[in-house]
């Protein structure tokens, strides 16, 4: 009997996980679905004008906590820029990042480093390491 139960609830286990994974309620992985390099923009922060920058997308249907992801161009060093604690970005909701070595504030949105033609990829890093999205530069 106690074999019986067991398999039973196995089996309706196995169930539940292969009909969320088909309606869709898995959580897809955040995205890098813009990049903009080499003085395509004009956007002033602090003072400081930025030109580069890249947007990271939602695609689910409820927020997603995204503290600690780590945003690279280098894929040996995953985390040159960390995303504050705390920060949950709403569902099909999107967030830009800047870039600039030369700014010196106190704003989360700026991972202050440089792009460049010369990077191949930026990449998006969970906070446990794995590259949920990276996006190709454009030359």
């Amino acid at each position: 009997m106690k074999k019986k139960v067991i398999l039973v609830t196995s089996l309706l286990f196995i169930l539940l996980i292969f009909f969320v994974k088909i309606i869709g309620f898995a959580e897809k992985p955040l995205e890098i679905s813009k990049m903009c390099t080499i003085k395509q923009s004009d956007i002033y922060i602090d003072d400081y004008l930025y030109y580069d920058y890249i947007e990271i997308y939602n695609p689910n249907k409820k927020s997603v906590y995204i503290g600690e992801y780590g945003i690279s161009n280098n894929k040996d060093n995953l985390f040159k820029y960390t995303i504050m604690n705390g920060l949950w970005l709403g569902a099909k909701d999107s967030i830009i990042i800047y870039f600039s070595s030369e700014y010196t504030g106190e704003n989360w949105t700026v991972a202050k480093f440089d792009i460049n033609e010369k990077d191949e990829y930026i990449y998006l890093t969970d906070s446990k390491g794995k590259i949920v999205s990276k996006i190709e530069n454009v030359k």
